[in-house]
C-alpha cells in the first residue's frame, strides 16, 4: 500500500527558521532559498537609490514570517566574496536581478563585508559595539556613547576590504520597543542613517521591522512620536510582503512530490476562475497550484491569506502548517 508519507516530503530548508548572526556565514542557510520576482525587484529598487541618490539607510518592512530574515542573509552571500555562496544566491534571486544588485551596488570580487545583529529589549548602542567589537576580534570594550559608536562604523566602513560594510539589524522593533517603554532617545538611529548617507556609499545599513518605524510609538506623546517620524524620515523603506500567486509558487516549491494527472483539472478550473475575476494573474498559475498537491488547489489559495488574517503571519505559518 502506498502511503503519502513515502511520496511527499517538505523541503529542509522550509522546517527551519532563519537567525541572521549566526546564519550570515552559514552555507547550508540558502538551501533551497526562493527569492519572489516582486521581492527581487523591491532589493533592485533599493539598490538603484543607493547607487543614484547617495541613499545609505533603509528599512524592510513586512509581516511577520514573510521571509525578511532568510533575504538578509540571501543579500548578503550575493555581496559577499565566498564564490560558492554568491552562485547559491544568484541562482535564488535569478541572473539579471542579481547581475543588476551586483553591479549597482559595486560588489566586485571582495564584495561586502557584513555585520548582522539582532535586535533584544536592551540598548541598541551596547549591542551593535558588542556585535562590532567580535567581528574585529577585538579586546576592546564596547562604545560607551552613540557618537563612538557612530564613528567606529564609519571607521569600519572605510577600513573593509571589497565595497563597504552592510550592518543589518534585524528584529529592530525590539530596539524601538525598549525605547518606547522606556522612554529612551532613538537619535541613536538617525545618527546612524545620517552617517550611512554620507559614507560615499561605503556604509549600508538595513533595519528589518514588522510594522512602520512611528507604529512603535504610538502609545508616546504626540511630541515624541513627531519625533520618530523625523528619525524615521531618514530610512527609505521597502515593503517585503509575498503576493497571493508567489505564495503559491513557494508552496509548490516547499513540496516535494509529483502530482498526479487527476488534479489537474481542478486545478485548472481554480486558475481559470481566478484569471478572470483577477486580469494579470500569470499564465503558470494552473500548473502552480497542480505543484502543491497534496492541498487541493483552493487549500492552495487561501492557507496565504487565512495566515496573515488567523496568525498575523505569512510564510512561516504556511510552513509550519505544511510540516
Amino acid at each position: 500500500m502506498n502511503m503519502l508519507a513515502t511520496q511527499v516530503r517538505v523541503g529542509r530548508r522550509f522546517q527551519r527558521s532563519i537567525r541572521v548572526d549566526s546564519d550570515i556565514d552559514e552555507p547550508s542557510a540558502l538551501e533551497g532559498f526562493i527569492c519572489p520576482g516582486s521581492t527581487a525587484q523591491a532589493l533592485v529598487a533599493m539598490a538603484r537609490q543607493v547607487a543614484e541618490t547617495g541613499q545609505g539607510a533603509f528599512t524592510w518592512t513586512g509581516p511577520y514570517g514573510s521571509g525578511k530574515s532568510s533575504l538578509a542573509v540571501a543579500l548578503a552571500a550575493l555581496l559577499g566574496s565566498e564564490a560558492r555562496a554568491r552562485s547559491r544566491a544568484r541562482s535564488a534571486m535569478g541572473t539579471e536581478a542579481a547581475t543588476e544588485l551586483l553591479s549597482l551596488l559595486k560588489a566586485g570580487r571582495k564584495g561586502w563585508s557584513t555585520l548582522a545583529i539582532v535586535g533584544s529589549r536592551s540598548d541598541p548602542v551596547e549591542v551593535i559595539a558588542k556585535a562590532l567589537d567580535g567581528q574585529a576580534r577585538s579586546r576592546k570594550r564596547a562604545a560607551v556613547t552613540s557618537q563612538e559608536l557612530i564613528e567606529r562604523l564609519m571607521a569600519a566602513s572605510q577600513e573593509a576590504a571589497g565595497a563597504g560594510l552592510m550592518v543589518v539589524i534585524d528584529e529592530m522593533g525590539k530596539f524601538l520597543e525598549h525605547a518606547a517603554a522606556g522612554g529612551a532617545d532613538v537619535y541613536f538611529f538617525q545618527q546612524l542613517a545620517e552617517a550611512a548617507s554620507r559614507s560615499g556609499g561605503r556604509l549600508l545599513v538595513v533595519g528589518i521591522l514588522h510594522q512602520a518605524f512611528d507604529d512603535y510609538a504610538h502609545r508616546l506623546a504626540r511630541e515624541i512620536r513627531d519625533e520618530w517620524l523625523k528619525i524615521q524620515g531618514r530610512f527609505s523603506d521597502v515593503p517585503i510582503n509575498v503576493a497571493g500567486e508567489e505564495q503559491i509558487a513557494l508552496i509548490g516549491r516547499a513540496i516535494e512530490a509529483t502530482p498526479p494527472s487527476a488534479i489537474r483539472p481542478a486545478a485548472a478550473g481554480i486558475a481559470a476562475a481566478i484569471q478572470r475575476n483577477r486580469p494579470g494573474t500569470g499564465t503558470h498559475l494552473a500548473d502552480e497550484l497542480a505543484a502543491c498537491w497534496p492541498l487541493h488547489p483552493v487549500v492552495a489559495c487561501l492557507l496565504g491569506p487565512l495566515s496573515r488574517r488567523r496568525f498575523g503571519q505569512n510564510q512561516r505559518s504556511v510552513f509550519g502548517f505544511l510540516n
